[in-house]
């Protein structure tokens, strides 16, 4: 409230649009988030779910870094946009953290698992030593069940048509807050930030990829998921036509479910089936 009155804004406490804009104005790490945009109603109390937001790093941590570019600041920035669209929404928001501090893998598991999440969402920028590597992907775990797979596919769907340069797919890994976290977890790459067009896109397309994964969220705590598929995973070997013979369609088809626009598969991808 302090901050708000010495920047001649309401001091209700609340880290509104306005606000937000404002806190960030002065650091000089990441541009400012543009405004969020205005949620739908707030739900009834039978439809309130608690959803644990994990943005990745921070501290002494920074991630993948590119100059002056973090990915601990980055992803921390996506990730209170995503909370405040949901907790718009009525539902209860956890954050492994909401500083520039660094919590232990295990401790954001922890996090998850004392607050009986439903959900459990960690935001990262991918790397590479190649400024060509691109793309969005999702992780769940090497065992997830097909309800994972689902909201993983739900979240990455809605950030695709958000606008991104490729889709890399979902995938499974043995990543620790993955594999600890009780509730249905994903871990989703947005974009690397060693590749300066998915900088462009991840500061151009801000709002409306806080927006697409808090739609994302509620797709699959609503059972909205619209898009109900047998699941296969890659193994080494396969290609999509390979698979398309296996399932008895085509790989066309599959690219088209898979909102894979031409892009390879890779040992470890989950793919939807026609």
């Amino acid at each position: 409230m302090a901050f708000q009155r010495t920047r001649g804004l309401n001091p209700d406490g609340v880290v509104g649009p306005l606000t937000w804009n404002a806190l960030f104005s002065s650091q000089p790490v990441a541009p400012p988030a543009p405004p969020v945009p205005t949620a739908p109603p707030v739900p009834p109390p039978s439809q309130r779910w608690t959803i644990v937001l994990d943005p990745g790093h921070g501290g002494h941590d920074p991630g993948a870094v590119l100059g002056t570019r973090r990915e601990s600041d980055d992803v921390l920035r996506l990730a209170l946009a995503v909370r405040q669209l949901l907790m718009a929404r009525g539902q209860n928001v956890v954050m492994t953290r909401d500083r520039d501090v660094f919590v232990t893998l295990s401790e954001r598991s922890a996090i998850s698992n004392r607050n009986n999440a439903n959900l459990f969402l960690s935001i990262h920028r991918n790397a590479s030593t190649s400024s060509a590597a691109n793309g969005v992907e999702n992780f769940v775990f090497t065992t997830a069940p097909n309800q994972t797979v689902q909201y993983a596919f739900n979240v990455l769907d809605e950030v695709v048509d958000a606008g991104v340069q490729s889709n890399r797919g979902v995938k499974r890994e043995n990543f620790s807050v993955l594999r600890n976290t009780a509730a249905p977890a994903a871990l989703l790459e947005l974009g690397f930030i060693t590749n300066q067009r998915d900088n462009q896109l991840f500061d151009q397309n801000f709002t409306a990829y806080a927006t697409a994964i808090a739609d994302g969220i509620m797709n699959t705590l609503r059972g909205q998921t619209g898009r109900q598929s047998r699941f296969y995973t890659v193994v080494s070997g396969d290609t999509l036509q390979i698979v398309a013979q296996r399932f008895g369609t085509t790989a066309a088809a599959i690219t088209q479910l898979n909102k894979l626009g031409g892009a390879g598969i890779s040992v470890g991808q989950v793919l939807r089936i026609p």
